[in-house]
């Protein structure tokens, strides 16, 4: 019973974390970063940060592909945390920034180059 509890609680904690675009009163904008690398989401002033989507992993050569072919041959790669930490770590934020690393998202795929990719949105922060 408990599992099952633990898994009922994980699905309403993605529910509560998705905003389509349509939702979003102010501009919405997809940023990538190499594994390695720091991204950064930015808003204008008086706009704030809701994350929308978040990938961890790799989805397509077409991204970051300046490494080994080996190392992009598995697209088939993700994250299954990477929308929840992105979320907890720049909701709310005018700015944030985060490193695209393993260290941050864990591994969800040996000897394969990741990246991160975020979508997001500015909302307009009511005073």
């Amino acid at each position: 019973m408990g599992s099952l509890s633990l898994v009922l609680t994980l699905m309403l904690m993605n529910c509560s974390l998705l905003i389509s675009a349509d939702d979003c009163d102010g501009p919405t904008d997809v940023v990538t970063a190499c594994e390695g690398f720091l991204l950064y989401l930015t808003c204008p002033k008086h706009h704030k940060i809701t994350i929308i989507d978040a990938l961890y992993g790799r989805k397509t050569k077409a991204i970051c592909y300046d490494q080994p072919q080996d190392q992009l041959q598995n697209t088939n790669c993700y994250s299954p945390h990477a929308l929840h930490i992105v979320s907890e770590r720049c909701n709310g934020s005018v700015h944030c920034a985060i490193h695209a690393t393993n260290s941050v998202f864990s591994n969800p795929c040996e000897h394969t180059y990741k990246y991160l990719r975020v979508k997001y949105c500015c909302e307009h922060h009511r005073s």
